[in-house]
């Protein structure tokens, strides 16, 4: 593994200085610093596929790039221009490429402006520049395509082939009787695991418009696992169903049919084939007790997923758009929009480092302070969206700093020929390509930077101005960002919790209007995605927290809406025969709260005649449940913070 990582990253290094050679013999040595950002920004997009629309993406990124290098020009030239011009770009560029459950990809442009505005070119060199940008935007295409094309058909087919094993994996656990621990750790990898191939799947539909049966096909199939996957942690939660010989049973029964759907993603049996095994799977076992109403959830599963091949083969796949068309406009208005105010983390990050960034360019251009841009590149990289991940980076910076000029100063010293310098710095590029950490990254950084400055310069001058501007930089930003829109982790995490308790109760409450006015499915729907995502918010802050109660919380949330999901699909196909959901909901809530007795609840429970009713019934009853833990949940964190 070692010498495949040594071999990967030095064909990609010979490849970055190969690519950089071409553009500085295309475009010359003053835009060198165009051709990097370029490569950089090509590099750091192929976590992102833009191949589902080549032409329209070529020239998004072109225009970008294009605005850029004129923004840098245009504030180049005063320190007016700077401060206006600066703050607009940061701003923009920051809050449209920021995101709260990913990694941002802004940081390629941000140093492209930067590097720009602090390496201008006369308007008679400017074509020349703006022609290195289109062929940076070009290039970052072109890249795309000769890595991440067919990547979507590809990748999607073996991780959900992969999540399959998963969890007849998970299921031989359960039937092997193995300890509760691993088989809940199991069960979060596979959760977890979905979650992504899901997130993609729900991207790519979003930015080819995909609505071609393979595609509908492979979300279905990606939803039924999730939710098997969240019924076979209520199993292994259960002591009853996991020493059951029935349940035994019906999961040798779901493992085969596991087989099958594999088998047909791999084209080796067509949907009829599959659709007649998901027939067999829901009619089996008809004489089994009510009381095994897990078994009835993973039924309905299936035959949530059978619906969906029947809808298939009759070329009517209008049942799917209905079942699982998540309402794409909901997110992006949630992402962009909402986000448009001072209590939001992207336009808190925004601002405050747009602000900063641009009043430090002002006092840089007009007190014309030499070397006054290592200040501006310190602040963009300390200042960040979470008051707490920007103290731990100022440190490190700080720290790498330090250490990156010690080691400069000592081997500068030594070899004094600018020619065996530039064979230092071309080395010192090659070994950043293997550091983890922040700290140590900085270390190359500084030798890099301070390697390429000395060159014909005063070395221990320069020790000193970017030791200055960079412990200026690091204090600058840790006020900043105590004062200005400051955006606490744990605080938001807190709100965003509370937010998803609230959207829980507003969920219900939808529902349960169901038997007064008919059922809002577009509402119901949007709510469901919008908790999915402050969850996924939520998770993401608790890889830094690690609170085992916020992680509780998230295991109760996606119960939750599991039976949410099963509810809203019987209450749609109207499966119900007698049961009156209003009334069960007043009864389960009575029982919960105390208010009636555990007798009579179960009575209620027996009343009801047909399987169906039997498990709204339940579901009812632990949505309910849920609720009350998620609203005690998140009381005991709020209290513990």
């Amino acid at each position: 593994m070692l010498v495949k990582n040594i071999i990967s990253k030095t064909i990609l290094f010979i490849a970055i200085v190969a690519s950089i050679s071409v553009f500085k013999a295309l475009f010359g040595n003053e835009n060198i610093l165009v051709g990097v950002t370029g490569i950089t920004a090509a590099l750091v997009l192929l976590s992102e596929d833009y191949t589902l629309n080549p032409i329209k993406n070529t020239i998004k990124f072109v225009l970008l790039e294009i605005i850029l290098g004129v923004a840098s020009f245009i504030a180049s030239l005063n320190p007016i221009s700077g401060l206006i011009i600066t703050f607009c770009i940061i701003f923009y560029l920051l809050y449209s490429l920021t995101y709260d459950t990913k990694q941002p990809i802004h940081v390629a442009f941000v140093l492209g402006y930067l590097f720009m505005l602090y390496s201008p070119v006369s308007i008679e060199r400017l074509g020349l520049r703006i022609s290195g940008l289109i062929f940076s935007g070009i290039m970052i295409m072109v890249v795309q395509m000769l890595t991440n094309k067919n990547r979507y058909t590809k990748e999607t087919k073996v991780k959900i082939i992969n999540s399959i094993k998963d969890i007849k994996y998970e299921i031989d656990l359960i039937l092997n009787k193995e300890e509760y621990s691993k088989i809940e750790e199991n069960n979060k990898e596979i959760h977890n695991n979905i979650k992504v191939i899901s997130e993609y799947i729900y991207q790519y539909r979003e930015k080819s418009c995909d609505i071609s049966d393979e595609g509908k096909i492979k979300l279905s199939i990606i939803l039924f696992l999730e939710s098997i996957n969240t019924t076979l942690k209520k199993i292994n939660n259960d002591p009853i169903c996991s020493n059951n010989y029935d349940y035994n049973n019906i999961l040798i029964n779901l493992k085969e049919k596991l087989d099958y759907i594999s088998r047909f993603i791999n084209k080796e049996i067509d949907s009829k084939e599959l659709r007649i095994s998901l027939d067999e799977f829901i009619d089996s076992d008809e004489n089994i007790y009510y009381e095994y109403f897990l078994y009835y959830e993973i039924k309905e599963n299936v035959s949530i997923l059978r619906d969906i091949f029947i809808g298939l083969e009759e070329n009517d796949l209008t049942y799917y758009d209905e079942k699982f068309s998540i309402p794409e406009q909901i997110m992006r208005k949630s992402i962009l929009m909402n986000n448009f105010n001072k209590d939001s983390l992207k336009f808190s990050y925004a601002f405050r480092a747009a602000f900063t960034i641009s009043l430090g360019v002002f006092i840089v251009s007009y007190f014309n302070i030499s070397s006054g841009k290592w200040l501006i590149f310190t602040l963009y990289s300390v200042i960040l969206p979470y008051l707490e991940s920007s103290r731990i980076k100022s440190v490190d910076r700080l720290i790498g700093t330090i250490i990156g000029l010690i080691i400069f100063e000592i081997v500068f010293s030594i070899v004094k020929e600018d020619s065996l310098r530039g064979i230092v710095i071309l080395a010192v590029g090659y070994l950043s390509n293997y550091p983890q950490t922040y700290r140590t990254k900085m270390i190359f950084t500084t030798i890099s930077a301070l390697g390429a400055a000395s060159i014909g310069s005063n070395i221990d001058e320069l020790i000193a101005r970017r030791l200055g501007f960079v412990l200026l930089g690091v204090i600058i930003a840790s006020i900043v960002n105590r004062i200005i829109l400051p955006y606490r982790m744990k605080d938001v995490t807190n709100q965003t919790i509370c937010k998803s308790v609230a959207r829980n109760k507003e969920l219900l409450e939808e529902i349960y209007r169901y038997s007064v006015n008919n059922l809002n499915e577009y509402k119901v729907r949007s709510l469901i995605v919008l908790n999915k995502m402050e969850n996924e918010k939520v998770n993401i802050n608790n890889n830094t927290i690690q609170s085992k109660k916020i992680e509780s919380f998230l295991d109760n949330q996606r119960i939750m809406l599991n039976n949410v999901y099963f509810l809203f699909n019987n209450i749609r196909k109207k499966n119900l025969v007698s049961i009156d959901i209003q009334y069960t909901f007043n009864k389960i809530n009575m029982f919960i709260n105390g208010e009636i007795s555990e007798l009579e609840i179960d009575n209620e429970f027996k009343r009801l005649k047909y399987s169906n009713d039997r498990l709204v019934f339940i579901d009812i009853y632990e949505i309910c449940d849920n609720l009350k833990i998620a609203t005690e949940q998140s009381r005991a964190i709020l209290d513990k913070n």
